[in-house]
């Protein structure tokens, strides 16, 4: 289930690799309770929630610091990748906001769908971005 760190999401970008890091690190955190807490899921969404708090705040930081790399180097193609990341962003926050709102969450098979797909949603669009979409920033920062 759980995607793991490796040396192919490098993009040797001072900071930004332990950034990325970092997201691989809140991912698994999610899928650690996720796994742990499967079937209890109701008694965590607090957690969940906070989570996907940590995460979108996180991800609006590293953003911004990726993107000013991208402007640096003179990526051509900065205002595409900035709308990527701006729909990620609000694709958090619809999940934030549908945690805390969708009544149907409130039961655990309802929940523990949403949590799934969560999760997928996370894990494809951390190891896609990283993966197709930053690294073509390396030849740019390579560059610098």
């Amino acid at each position: 289930m759980s995607i793991n760190w490796s040396q192919k999401y490098l993009l040797n970008i001072s900071g930004v690799d332990d950034q990325h890091k970092r997201l691989f690190y809140l991912l698994d955190q999610n899928e650690e309770l996720y796994c742990k807490e499967k079937g209890n899921l109701i008694n965590c969404i607090p957690q969940i929630t906070s989570t996907l708090f940590e995460l979108e705040q996180y991800t609006i930081t590293h953003f911004l610091m990726e993107e000013r790399a991208m402007a640096d180097s003179h990526y051509p193609d900065l205002e595409n990748h900035r709308r990527l990341h701006v729909k990620f962003t609000n694709d958090i926050q619809d999940f934030i906001r549908r945690i805390n709102a969708d009544k149907s969450l409130k039961e655990e098979s309802s929940l523990d769908e949403f949590v799934h797909k969560l999760l997928k949603f996370l894990r494809n669009w951390i190891a896609h971005h990283i993966q197709i979409k930053d690294i073509e920033i390396k030849p740019y920062i390579k560059a610098l």
